[in-house]
């Protein structure tokens, strides 16, 4: 079942908002469904997420309140995963009293299912009190085919590493960054990762602009994201970029940036619902070529 570390607020600096950390664990349960294909649930829970037309995924939970505040964003700093080639998932389908699919939708989507791993849920009870939880899907699929039935690749996680933000009632704004870019550029020095982001800091507002900014990478040959962070330089044009770099890489890789403001508003950035695998090569400097000059006298 999914075990989560007892939350443990952090101040974040120049800010009322307070982080808890949640480290999850997963196990799981295979199931069958005749002739439709697979799913899975969490050990120890019949939990799932189902959408119409798209794959049947386990699904996770976690108490997320932290008293006085309200949960604004996520942050994924890690995870570790398996993958599983070939699978068949169960593909749900829209019932209603006029309408019931006899066959199995197709699911030809190349991208990941879902994006992200994971979100908030806050509900407010009719006691006025807060419940909120950070609710996780740890596992994702990508297909590979476009014929039914649907198969492709499923990756599920062992284990997944957040931080949820949580800023104070009158913290009005929830309103994430705006990340423009993502570039990772490699050398023999290292590999370097910008982010350009939209800042809306204002002079005397200390909840605007960026706060933090993660980018999470993974090695073709490994099942585990690795995170860097990145130092943000803010600009006078509105627009700041956040750099890093880490040891330098062989071969291909796949990543992800996200940014929080000081709200704690999280944003994400993927490729069309997939990670960036783009890797500019920084190599020699364009040769300059000077010309004689030659002049005409008359």
């Amino acid at each position: 079942a999914a075990q989560a570390l007892v939350p443990q607020a952090a101040s974040l600096a120049s800010s009322a908002v307070v982080t808890t950390a949640h480290a999850l664990t997963f196990d799981y349960i295979a199931h069958t469904q005749e002739p439709w294909g697979a799913y899975y649930t969490v050990n120890g829970s019949d939990d799932v997420l189902v959408a119409g037309g798209r794959p049947i995924q386990p699904r996770a939970d976690a108490a997320a309140h932290v008293e006085d505040t309200i949960a604004h964003g996520v942050l994924m700093l890690g995870g570790t995963f398996t993958e599983e080639v070939d699978f068949d998932p169960v593909i749900s389908r829209i019932v209603t009293d006029a309408v019931f699919l006899t066959e199995e939708p197709p699911f030809p989507n190349s991208g990941w299912y879902p994006a992200q791993p994971a979100a908030l849920n806050r509900f407010l009870s009719l006691e006025g009190e807060l419940r909120e939880r950070l609710v996780v899907i740890p596992a994702q699929f990508m297909a590979t085919t476009l014929t039914t039935p649907t198969t492709g690749m499923l990756r599920r996680y062992t284990g997944l590493q957040f931080e949820v933000y949580h800023a104070p009632f009158d913290a009005t704004d929830f309103i994430a960054p705006s990340i423009w870019a993502v570039t990772a550029i490699s050398s023999t020095d290292g590999l370097d990762f910008v982010v350009w982001l939209e800042d809306t800091a204002e002079a005397g507002d200390p909840t605007a602009g960026i706060a933090r900014v993660v980018m999470l990478y993974q090695l073709d040959d490994e099942t585990t994201w690795r995170k860097a962070e990145l130092t943000y330089q803010p600009n006078s044009n509105g627009v700041g970029r956040a750099v890093g770099r880490v040891a330098p890489i062989t071969g291909r890789i796949s990543y992800f940036a996200q940014a929080v403001d000081h709200t704690g508003n999280v944003a994400l950035a993927l490729n069309h619902g997939m990670p960036f695998t783009d890797v500019e090569t920084l190599g020699r400097p364009n040769p300059t070529i000077y010309l004689p000059l030659v002049l005409r006298t008359y």
